[in-house]
């Protein structure tokens, strides 16, 4: 098992290198692992880009890969703070989500590519777990 912190962008760049280095060392398909470094990148991009609403420990990601299934697990320990006062500007992605209630496309992006995916949220803590047959 691997266990790191994901704390900014770099951290993520190195993540995904050593996911890819895991599936290729099981002999994973091309398309397998394809698979889960965009749903590993999706899920902790989320975590970083939440990180603006959230205070406290940084986001984790645990990820096992073994002959047959790899599987990942993307923690968010850190509280949810009170929702800021809107800026009064509307931004173009605001406007889109609102009108078309298209958001959250990394967890549709996330449940197409991977065959298994269970999201536990509470209030202290967020918690997404993938898995992929190999």
């Amino acid at each position: 098992m691997q266990a790191h912190l994901l704390v900014d962008k770099a951290s993520l760049s190195k993540i995904r290198k050593l996911v890819r280095a895991d599936l290729v060392r099981v002999g994973a398909e091309p398309s397998v692992i394809f698979d889960c470094l965009v749903a590993v990148t999706e899920a902790c991009a989320g975590a970083l880009n939440g990180r603006n609403d959230r205070v406290g420990e940084p986001s984790k990601i645990t990820w096992v890969v073994r002959k047959g299934r790899a599987e990942f697990c993307i923690e968010d320990f850190s509280k949810l703070t009170p929702p800021r006062k809107p800026h009064p500007e509307r931004r173009i992605h605001e406007v889109i989500e609102r009108e078309t209630g298209l958001s959250g496309l990394g967890d549709e992006v996330i449940r197409v590519l991977m065959d298994e995916v269970d999201l536990n949220e509470t209030r202290v803590s967020r918690a997404l777990k993938m898995t992929k047959v190999l």
